[in-house]
């Protein structure tokens, strides 16, 4: 290894690769290695948009590595496909029964030639040379019979446009080393990037936004706007702390209701550092407190199907050509199927797929609205049903009270509602399970069309097709190179009556990846979750009725968590409800992030529409604070109560969180930016390396700084001390002086 350090940026085409490359570069310690997800153009943007000083060398694969040459100056190392990452992907596709061929870019179809070769393999395999030749190639294909193809990633993204299963062949970890290797070698000679006009270069970026540039100590240097409010230079003035020595950050702030998308990056010029900030109007409506409505545009509709288990094209079975001829008329259309078949995954792809994509897919959820959501989609002359053109997507149709169904079929009778939008509606049904008068009555009245989502246990024959499918996307996903399951193990999955259907199917497959660390999944996995699911499943549930004994020798402790426990089962898991029969008024939950399965800007979004959604229901005067666990920073948890701005919900400091997990911030400098909103505090220690939940005055923790900053900075928040033995903690306060020896 060469002892100067490199700075590398990787362009994974996929996040399995993304995952993949991180791991490989903890073998390099003088490597600083930074991945973006971003497959052709969508890379070459992610490019576009860094720092040019920031990287001395840039790793990426195939066609995305290609365009990223067009717009920098530094050298592009590509990612190589070896014959074992096409031999483990070939043999990942022996479950699939019909017709398949090799289709790629001659860096996949070479080693496949020599595979083929070496092995006597009769397969298939067809070079092309651009995204126009993969269309034409897959045409004949398709023409020939073939539904399936083992590829590259230009090929693979074309492929699922047209229909076919395809499986992409990954990169290994072979692969990676080798692409690293490379780059730190061209980084030794390549040298330093020229500086000069970086800060004109930087500024004049197409952003569509406004730019601002700050001094360390927070002081104007630059800005192209009109005038930046008090509260503007504030914001980025908490958050230049935050900004990594490489890469950017993202967060988010609110100006006269408009939500804008924040990057910052460190900017060098002339070896002085300062930090820019690219203000850029997000997509993101800033929603109206509406339970159970939500508008939703053609892009994040995507980005959900994408990410679901119906975007695999197989997972549609024998019913893609009834659904697409679906999605082409404007006819009401029921959806029905048992819990887990996909139904709201079904709507999306027919609004998709429909000629009204680009008007807004409206969810009127009839579980989750109230009185003021029904009168506001009924009544408000801003309603989503008075827009023409809109889809308007009724969820939970079984959940509807009755006098709304009978108001909503009069509105959609009297105002020829199913003219002017399109109406879906789907509907939750148990095995052999009658239509409802409601039902029933809506489809005559509205001649409305029905589909019907089969249960996964009626195709227990396209298990072994469907598995493969979906663990080829799994080692995208997850970075992993697992090569299918043993015999018995896919035999398990079939015989299997899966109750609650895809949505269970794809959440055991999950584990099962997630699990596995060999190059199969084995039967003994499969048996183990399996069985665990039937527990899970027969399990009796606690009564509502039942009583707490009242047995004296009992601790103080058990009994109130038999209490709790009663009273969470009498309100149906809802814990919520059950604090607010028990009299509590503040509740702390964990925030939910986990880095490299959620992208923050997306899990910030997601959240702050939640939270949104779900406050109103609870009562005004409890506190709902999020704890954080595995958050890299308090950035993340900011942003959601910034933007979502209800007293109810608040926020939790868990001190031996912030210095172990995954926390990239020390403890101390968590306090200052959650100090506004921070309604309680978690008090542990630990050495940094493992959450011990240790006393306070045994860890690397500076406890008393700790104590200080939040007696200062937050007085009115409330301690929690967690500790198995909370003895050693009270006498070390004592010694401190915070608590009295009384």
């Amino acid at each position: 290894m060469v002892e100067t350090h490199t700075r590398i940026l990787g362009i994974a085409p996929y996040d399995g690769m993304r995952t993949a490359m991180e791991q490989a570069a903890q073998a390099y310690p003088n490597v600083e290695l930074e991945v973006y997800t971003g497959d052709l153009e969508e890379g070459q943007a992610i490019v576009q948009r860094m720092a040019p000083n920031s990287y001395d060398c840039i790793i990426s694969r195939g066609g995305t590595a290609t365009l990223i040459r067009q717009v920098t100056d530094l050298p592009v190392v590509d990612i190589h496909i070896s014959v074992y990452d096409v031999l483990r992907t070939m043999k990942l596709a022996e479950n699939y029964t019909s017709l398949y061929a090799i289709v790629g870019f001659p860096s996949i179809t070479e080693p496949a030639h020599t595979l083929c070769s070496l092995l006597n393999f009769d397969l298939d395999i067809l070079t092309v040379r651009s995204a126009e030749e993969v269309r034409h190639t897959l045409e004949r294909l398709k023409q020939g019979g073939y539904r399936m193809v083992v590829c590259d990633m230009v090929t693979h993204t074309i492929a699922r446009e047209m229909g076919f299963d395809a499986f992409l062949i990954t990169s290994g970890i072979e692969s990676l080393h080798s692409a690293i290797d490379q780059a730190v070698n061209i980084s030794t000679w390549f040298g330093q990037l020229r500086q000069e006009n970086l800060f004109l270069r930087s500024i004049t970026q197409e952003q569509g936004g406004r730019v601002v540039v700050m001094e360390p100590d927070g002081s104007l240097f630059y800005h192209n706007m009109k005038d930046i409010s008090p509260e503007l230079h504030r914001c980025l003035q908490t958050h230049l702390r935050e900004i990594p020595a490489t890469g950017s950050l993202k967060f988010y702030y609110t100006e006269r209701s408009q939500l804008y998308s924040i990057t910052a990056q460190v900017l060098l010029m002339n070896n002085v550092q300062r930090y820019l900030f690219y203000c850029v109007p997000s997509r993101i409506p800033l929603h109206s407190s509406r339970p159970g409505l939500r508008s939703l545009n053609q892009g994040e509709c995507e980005y959900l199907f994408s990410n679901s288990f119906y975007s695999l094209s197989g997972a549609m079975g024998t019913q893609d050509a009834e659904i697409n001829a679906l999605a082409a008329v404007r006819q009401p259309l029921f959806i029905c199927g048992e819990p887990g078949t996909g139904k709201e995954q079904i709507a999306r792809y027919l609004y998709l797929h429909s000629a009204l994509v680009n008007r807004p897919l409206v969810v009127a959820n009839c579980a989750l609205m109230n009185d003021k959501s029904w009168d506001f989609l009924l009544n408000h002359y801003n309603s989503p049903l008075n827009a023409n053109g809109n889809t308007v997507y009724f969820q939970n149709f079984e959940a509807i009270p009755e006098q709304w169904s009978a108001e909503l079929l009069a509105a959609i009778e009297e105002t020829g509602l199913a003219r002017r939008v399109r109406l879906l509606f789907s509907r939750s049904v148990r095995p052999e399970e009658p239509v409802s008068p409601v039902t029933r009555r809506f489809i005559e009245r509205l001649g409305a069309l029905t589909l019907e989502l089969p249960p996964l246990r009626s195709r227990s024959d396209e298990i072994p097709s469907l598995s493969s499918l979906y663990l080829n996307s799994l080692n995208l996903e997850l970075g992993k190179q697992l090569s299918g399951f043993e015999p018995r193990a896919i035999e398990m999955l079939r015989q299997y009556p899966w109750p609650n259907n895809y949505t269970q199917f794809k959440n055991l497959l999950r584990s099962l990846a997630t699990l596995t660390n060999g190059p199969y999944i084995r039967s003994s996995s499969v048996a183990d979750l399996l069985s665990k699911e039937r527990s899970l499943r027969s399990a009796p549930a606690a009564h509502p009725a039942a009583v707490v004994s009242t047995d004296t020798s009992r601790t103080l402790e058990s009994i109130i968590g038999e209490v709790v426990q009663q009273t969470v089962a009498a309100h149906g898991g809802n814990r919520a409800a059950a604090a607010r029969q028990l009299g509590i008024r503040r509740l702390v939950i964990h925030s939910g992030y986990i880095p490299l399965v959620y992208f923050p800007e997306w899990f910030t979004e997601q959240s702050v529409a939640f939270w949104r959604e779900f406050l109103p229901e609870v009562p005004e005067d409890m506190v709902l604070a999020l704890e954080n666990v595995m958050d890299e920073t308090p950035q993340l948890m900011t942003d959601i109560v910034r933007q979502v701005d209800d007293p109810r919900l608040g926020l939790c400091l868990d001190v031996g969180h912030a210095n172990s997990c995954a926390s990239r911030t020390p403890p101390l400098d968590w306090i200052a930016p959650m100090a506004p909103y921070l309604r309680h505090v978690h008090l542990h220690n630990n050495l940094g390396d493992w959450d011990l939940h240790s006393s306070l005055g045994e860890g690397s923790i500076p406890m008393q700084q700790i104590l200080a900053a939040l007696l200062e900075q937050c007085p009115a928040s409330t301690w929690t001390i967690e500790n198995q033995d909370c003895t050693p903690s009270l006498a070390w306060l004592v010694r401190q002086g915070y608590l009295s020896e009384e």
